[in-house]
């Protein structure tokens, strides 16, 4: 390949947030996307059903309180984790470039460099503000669409060719970026 395909950026710390948001979203479990309505019916029906008056379900409504401040909290928190983060690690702060070889993708700045080898990649998938190429079920590094600009859709075909049914989760053309360049 003689124009390799090759992107610099530097990570911007709610950029950053976002993309963890999209992972930890992508792979939340059934009882963490719907267990919280059985969690707080199931007492209210059971109350009803046995003829117990609902003040008797006041745990219940300590542990709803205690979840819905944990919902409160937590975006704060992984924000002042991931500037934490960005600050106590030097290579992070560092201009990243991506660059997308035959044999790899290799990531580096000028203090640390990462290649993974297109075998080692689970799969591609694409959100509407990033791509994320997996190297464990649970674990990606990511790529804002925004440094792609009109070389989006180079980039999927590239993928498209490298790793095959594994690149399913790629947009088949994306719109929006083609609207807006």
């Amino acid at each position: 390949m003689s124009d390799p395909l090759s992107f610099t950026f530097t990570i911007d710390p709610a950029e950053h947030v976002r993309a963890a948001g999209s992972l930890a979203r992508r792979h939340r479990s059934w009882f963490l996307r719907w267990g919280w309505a059985v969690i707080v019916a199931l007492p209210a029906m059971i109350s009803l059903a046995s003829g117990a008056p609902l003040t008797s379900l006041w745990p219940y409504g300590v542990m709803i309180f205690a979840g819905g401040l944990y919902l409160l909290l937590a975006p704060p928190l992984l924000r002042r984790q991931v500037r934490r983060q960005l600050e106590q690690t030097p290579s992070l702060r560092e201009p990243q470039t991506y660059r997308f070889a035959e044999t790899s993708l290799q990531m580096g700045n000028p203090l640390a460099a990462t290649e993974l080898g297109w075998d080692a990649v689970i799969e591609a998938v694409e959100t509407p503000e990033f791509l994320f190429v997996y190297f464990s079920p649970k674990c990606a590094y990511y790529l804002p669409k925004r440094v792609l600009g009109r070389r989006a859709e180079d980039v999927r075909n590239f993928l498209r060719g490298r790793l095959g049914a594994r690149a399913a989760g790629l947009s088949a053309v994306d719109a929006t970026a083609e609207i807006a360049n």
